[in-house]
């Protein structure tokens, strides 16, 4: 006979006929119970009646299925593991006292949930594990990819950074790239084709012009790949801006990038002087463009020099010498164009007449006093003025009265008887003019001897010699007096009195 273990059969068969009648002897020795799964025989023993029967007979194990549950969460870095089961086919009054359960799952996947080693106890008789079939059915153990992060939720060091550009000629990164990733991931890659195309590579170019990167962050297994921010970059053109001294040399030179404000400069350019003038900075012009480059010219205010001007040492002038007087006149700048800027000479308040008073000549500037117009001019000094368009010099000059023969008394002679003839001197002695000597020692004054009258017709009264030898003394006399003065003359004027 083959009875289910723990069905209604395998406990009344040897327990509810277990009466005053007979016993039931199994052969493990139990009695009153329920016996294990497996092959079994009884000896029935009747009370009332001699003798007892031996009954073979089988219980077969019940079925019992066990199954651990299921679990399914989001990575968080942590294992998921699930300790719950259920329990199909148990026999009443029987419990599962144990079971091993070993699954966990920490990465993003599916893990089997193991279940085994199940203990069943029964509360009366124990352990009755033996009387059971039991098939363990594993749950899952799921583990999906985390969310990606909300892109407000990012710090600023998990994001790139764009760069201020401008233009170098070179090709220039892009973007930055982040500091840090969010936590789960590996990369981030970038576009600048409208997603068509992914490179990890920051993106760089050299040309002016505006770009859009698109972003996108690669997650390990765990997480899940999400677009980040897209990105516009300029690369701004360059302007360069130079300023020019006058001789084209360069002053100053900056660069600016498109949008800012153009620089300036607080560097003064230069001009180099000329012969009369010096140059002082005024302004910048407009400047003038070419391509990308400004460059700007200084505006010059011509400063001219104030020259000095200087004459040359005047000798004094004497009346009736019958001479010119020269003054010439220096500058201190440019002197060969010195003439260029002479306007007029004015002695004392008087402004004599060019061409008939005076000439005036290059050479620096030669000015010639007539000699009409000095004899007009008082003995002393005299200051004249000679006047420029950008100056004027004062010189003096001394006017001398011409030295005459010293005049000498001519003594009366002693009245004597009338002679036949009177011997008088026919004509008055004036010295004449002779170039001036070299400067000597004065000269001796040398008596010239007066012309010697015509012989009076002779006289027989007494007396007539000694008026005729008074006559000549005088004239002897008279002539060194004035050879004298000419000699001394002559002296001062070599000496530049």
């Amino acid at each position: 006979m083959v009875i289910s273990f723990g069905s209604e059969e395998s406990c009344k068969y040897f327990v509810v006929w277990n009466t005053d009648q007979y016993t039931v002897t199994y052969d493990d020795g139990l009695t009153e119970r329920c016996v294990e799964a497996g092959k079994h025989s009884a000896v029935i023993t009747f009370t009332n009646v001699s003798g007892s029967i031996t009954k073979e007979f089988v219980i077969k194990p019940a079925e019992l299925t066990i199954t651990s549950d299921s679990e399914t969460k989001i990575y968080d870095g942590t294992a998921l593991t699930k300790d719950s089961y259920k329990v199909e086919g148990l026999v009443e009054g029987d419990s599962v006292e144990s079971v091993i359960i070993t699954g966990s799952q920490t990465d993003v996947g599916d893990g089997e949930n193991t279940i085994s080693d199940a203990e069943i106890v029964n509360a009366k008789y124990g352990d009755v594990t033996a009387s059971y079939k039991i098939t363990y059915v594993d749950g899952t153990l799921t583990v999906t990819k985390a969310a990606a992060p909300d892109l407000k939720d990012l710090s600023d060091d998990e994001k790139p950074t764009t760069a201020d550009l401008a233009e170098n000629g070179e090709k220039q990164p892009l973007l930055t790239a982040p500091k840090t990733l969010p936590d789960g991931y590996t990369a981030i890659e970038y576009s600048v084709d409208g997603g068509k195309t992914w490179s990890a590579e920051i993106p760089a170019e050299s040309e002016v012009g505006t770009y859009t990167i698109q972003t996108r962050y690669i997650a390990d297994k765990n997480h899940t790949d999400f677009e980040g921010e897209t990105y516009e970059v300029i690369i701004k053109a360059v302007f360069t801006v130079i300023w020019l001294n006058d001789d084209d040399s360069t002053l100053d030179t900056k660069t600016y990038a498109e949008g800012e404000v153009e620089p300036t400069t607080d560097k003064k350019p230069t001009k180099a002087q000329d012969e009369e003038h010096t140059y002082e900075f005024s302004a910048w012009d407009n400047g003038s463009v070419d391509g990308k480059t400004k460059t700007y010219r200084g505006i010059f205010k011509q400063v001219p020099k104030v020259p000095e001007y200087v004459v040359d040492k005047i000798s004094e002038w004497t009346k009736g010498s019958g001479k010119n007087l020269v003054v010439t006149v220096h500058r201190s700048i440019a002197d060969n164009r010195c003439f260029e800027h002479f306007l007029k000479v004015t002695v004392d308040q008087t402004t004599p007449v060019k061409g008939t008073d005076y000439d005036a000549v290059s050479g620096s500037t030669v000015i010639t006093l007539n000699k009409a117009f000095l004899e007009t001019l008082a003995a002393g000094t005299h200051t004249v003025t000679i006047t420029f368009d950008d100056g004027e010099v004062k010189a003096s000059i001394e006017i001398v009265e011409e030295e005459k023969p010293t005049s000498t008394a001519t003594p009366t002679p002693t009245e004597s008887p009338t002679p036949t003839a009177t011997l008088t001197p026919t004509a008055t002695l004036t010295p004449t003019a002779t170039p001036e000597p070299t400067a000597v020692p004065s000269p001796t004054s040398t008596p010239v001897p007066s012309p010697t009258p015509a012989p009076a017709e002779p006289s027989a009264k007494t007396g007539d010699s000694s008026s005729l030898l008074l006559w000549t003394i005088l004239a002897i006399a008279a002539t060194g007096t004035l050879g004298g003065a000419v000699a001394q003359k002559r002296i001062r004027q070599s000496q530049g009195r």
